[in-house]
């Protein structure tokens, strides 16, 4: 009897570990804490990366568009001072805020664009509070791109991404043929394959863990792992396959492995171009190689418009 009551203890001890490990792991995942704005402007200035005054200095339009789930998403608009039709919607990463998208938009700006920044669900000034990975935020994009729609007519609209951003852009393109670009900055292929990889870096039993937070995960948001799949809708025939995409991912990226960009391109179908910036880690190609960057959107951009152009 005592040595069964002492593996009871043991069971019960190593039991309550795994449900806490698996637990904490999914509240974080989809109930993260808000990073402050303010945090994220001196953290991108410091790097160089934007200039307080250029932002402050934008004449800027502040947007609220209701999301189909009733929170309200928050964002800026910003109308090139050079006449244009065309736009680009910037979708920033998992616990980021717009801020994070002002280096693009300064990018897109210089090369004609008007731009529209805006905060995911529960980021910045959003509302809500649960972040389901690009499964919710691929149909807030949908809002999104549905009101610059309805307020400029036959505006030519694109898509540029960054991490968690580039992963729903994908999902959302896949529903909308007539998006003129999606450029693709280190997105995850699979939400499945995403967590493995963040538990197998924290040296966490992926067999164990992972089974029972994707069920806290589903409790929580009703989230099914599988409904994140960029790289699945990639090989289907949808809409992606008619629309340019430009894949963008850092060499030394142990975040989201440089493999999954990989996995992504030789996935798509049409109209496809491949960056990958030595030294980068995750998020990082713009930061450490700028004029490469700059210049590859550039020159995506210009073959796509040329040939949007010549087929108008």
């Amino acid at each position: 009897m005592e040595i069964v009551h002492i593996f009871l203890i043991i069971f019960s001890v190593v039991l309550g570990i795994i449900l806490f490990i698996s637990f904490n792991f999914a509240r974080f995942l989809v109930l993260p804490i808000r990073v402050r704005p303010g945090w994220v402007i001196k953290a991108e200035e410091r790097k160089g990366l934007i200039s307080i005054k250029w932002y402050n200095e934008l004449v800027k339009e502040e947007i609220c568009i209701r999301s189909e789930f009733g929170y309200k998403l928050f964002g800026e608009l910003v109308i090139n001072d050079t006449p244009s039709d065309k736009f680009v919607v910037i979708v920033h990463g998992y616990r980021f805020n717009y801020i994070g998208s002002l280096k693009y938009g300064k990018m897109f700006l210089d090369l004609g664009y008007n731009v529209l920044w805006y905060d995911n669900c529960n980021c910045g000034k959003s509302k809500g509070k649960i972040v389901t990975m690009g499964k919710r935020e691929s149909k807030d994009l949908a809002k999104i791109i549905e009101y610059l729609r309805s307020r400029f007519n036959n505006s030519k609209i694109g898509i540029h991404g960054e991490s968690m951003g580039a992963t729903l852009s994908m999902m959302y393109g896949a529903t909308d043929s007539n998006l003129s670009f999606i450029i693709e900055d280190c997105g995850y292929s699979d939400l499945k394959q995403e967590l493995t990889h963040q538990l197998k870096k924290l040296k966490i039993p992926v067999i164990i863990i992972l089974p029972i937070a994707r069920l806290f995960i589903y409790l929580i948001c009703r989230l099914k792992l599988n409904e994140v799949s960029p790289i699945t809708l990639l090989k289907q025939d949808n809409a992606l396959a008619k629309i340019p995409m430009l894949f963008i991912h850092g060499a030394e990226d142990n975040f989201t492995p440089t493999s999954m960009c990989y996995d992504l391109f030789d996935a798509k179908r049409g109209e496809k171009y491949i960056c990958i910036c030595d030294k980068a880690n995750h998020a990082e190609s713009f930061l450490l190689d700028r004029l490469k960057y700059i210049n590859t959107v550039k020159a995506f951009l210009y073959n796509t418009n040329f040939k949007e152009e010549t087929n108008e």
